[in-house]
This record gives structure tokens, C-alpha cells and sequence, in this order.
């Protein structure tokens, strides 16, 4: 998206690292003390930790998110999507389901971090999405800060020039193990990355999928 319409996307990206749904952390074979954070993200103790005995999780919540606190004021950060993924990023409230529950504490806790508020603005298919989100940039507007949608339907906004690259964001650090340094490797062309794939999206590890086939007979048929 252009810059009038991403003025804060660089923080829902980065401050998801605190959802249940990161399975990736650092070297968790290393025993080097590692900095730990204070008790918001942004701010690191000095005193190192033995992280010998940690778990992959508790390491996973070792690393800090490098942002600082900003206060602003109060203001939305819209999101367009469709409405078949609206859970991936909002809920209104608690229901006793890990995954909901996770999502609802995620976004408070960025909500009152920050300052901000979260609203989603809801399409009826990806498609939709797409268009929407199009229009709205390629028409001058501000509706909203960030758009989620399909990665087979990104060519839509991405080849009429409504996004920004990733790679050019203020305080994006890609290498953040939040960030799915395959995917995002792969779709990066020539230094310019417009579509970013995060721990963000539940749907990312929700539909992974593999194929399995038979070695041997792929080799006696020359394939």
C-alpha cells in the first residue's frame, strides 16, 4: 500500500510475537546467555539468563520485538479483509478457546502498548478484498492501514503499484523469527518484497501441507 495508507503497519506486524501460535524461536541448542526483556517489550534488563534449561517457548519470549513505546493517541489502525479470516486477527472478547483467547490478549495488549484501536473492515470474499483495497489507494483514499487477503490474489493491488515494500518499512526487521523468512525469501523479486507473511496469519501454519511420493518409482519412470 502506499505510504498514506501504512503508517502503522510496521506495528501489528511486530508485536505479534507474543501470540501462541509462534512454534520458531532462536538456536535453542545454544547455552549463551541471551538479554532478557523488561516487562514491556520494547525495554531489555541487563542481567543475563541461563538458557540451558528453557524451553523452546519460554526462549521464543526471550526475544524482544526492538520497539520502542509510541503513543498514538488513540487512533485506529483499520484492517481490510475478508470475512472468512476476520478471526485470524480480531475477536471481541474472551470465550475460553485457546486460539481466540490468544488473539483477543495479543491485540489489547498492542491496543493499550501503543494507544491504538484495532477495527476490521469486512469484505465478503477475497476477491472483494482485493478490489477494495485497490480502489481505495488507487483512488487517493484512507480507509485503512493494512490489507489481508489470499497470497493467490495478491497480484491484484501488488501489480497496480498499491503497496509498499516491505523491505523499505521503518522497523520491520524480516529476520525476526516471527517473520516466515521461506516464504517471505521466496516472494522477495529484485529487493522489493509487497506481500508479507508473519506469524500473524494463523492461516499460514493452518494449511501447510505436504506431498508424499514414491522415491523409487519416480526414478524407474524417470520423473
Amino acid at each position: 500500500m502506499r505510504k498514506h495508507t501504512a503508517k502503522m503497519a510496521w506495528l501489528l506486524l511486530l508485536v505479534t510475537a507474543g501470540s501462541i501460535f509462534t512454534a520458531s524461536c532462536g538456536d535453542t541448542a545454544s547455552n549463551t546467555p541471551v538479554q532478557t526483556q523488561a516487562n514491556n517489550d520494547s525495554a531489555a534488563v541487563t542481567e543475563p539468563v541461563d538458557t540451558a534449561e528453557l524451553t523452546e517457548l519460554e526462549m521464543r519470549k526471550l526475544i524482544s520485538d526492538g520497539l520502542t513505546d509510541e503513543d498514538f493517541g488513540g487512533k485506529a489502525f483499520r484492517i481490510i479483509m475478508e470475512s472468512e479470516r476476520v478471526e485470524e486477527m480480531w475477536t471481541d472478547e474472551q470465550i475460553g478457546e485457546a486460539c481466540n483467547d490468544s488473539i483477543y490478549m495479543r491485540n489489547s495488549k498492542i491496543e493499550s502498548r501503543f494507544n491504538v484501536k484495532f477495527s476490521v473492515i469486512e469484505q465478503v470474499d477475497k476477491f472483494e478484498t482485493v478490489n477494495f483495497f485497490k480502489t481505495m489507494v488507487l483512488g487517493g483514499a484512507d480507509d485503512a492501514e493494512l490489507g489481508a487477503y489470499n497470497d493467490y490474489v495478491a497480484y491484484t493491488p501488488v501489480g497496480a503499484g498499491c503497496c509498499m515494500n516491505w523491505v523499505d518499512i521503518p522497523n520491520v526487521d524480516l529476520s525476526r523469527p516471527w517473520h516466515n523468512k521461506l516464504a517471505n525469501d521466496g516472494a522477495t523479486i529484485n529487493g522489493k518484497l509487497f506481500t508479507l507473511c508473519s506469524d500473524l496469519s494463523v492461516s499460514s501454519m493452518t494449511y501447510t501441507y505436504g506431498i508424499f511420493f514414491n522415491t523409487r518409482l519416480t526414478t524407474n519412470y524417470d520423473m
